[in-house]
């Protein structure tokens, strides 16, 4: 019997939690500090924030 790779995790339910999240962190976002804050640490956040990481295939420790 063979088994799939990465198959511990459930990309679907990975991704909807990272989406809410991402939606939690910008309605929870307090008004002032939004507007007052520059456009690219506001970027940086949400990238951080809304990234889903992807496992690698470590072949050279294999």
């Amino acid at each position: 019997m063979t088994e799939a790779l990465f198959r511990q995790y459930d990309l679907h339910q990975i991704l909807r939690a990272t989406s809410a999240k991402v939606e939690r962190l910008v309605a929870q976002w307090n008004a002032d500090a939004f507007l007052k804050a520059s456009e690219h640490d506001l970027i940086d956040k949400l990238v951080e924030e809304g990234s889903v990481r992807c496992p690698q295939l470590l072949r050279d420790q294999a």
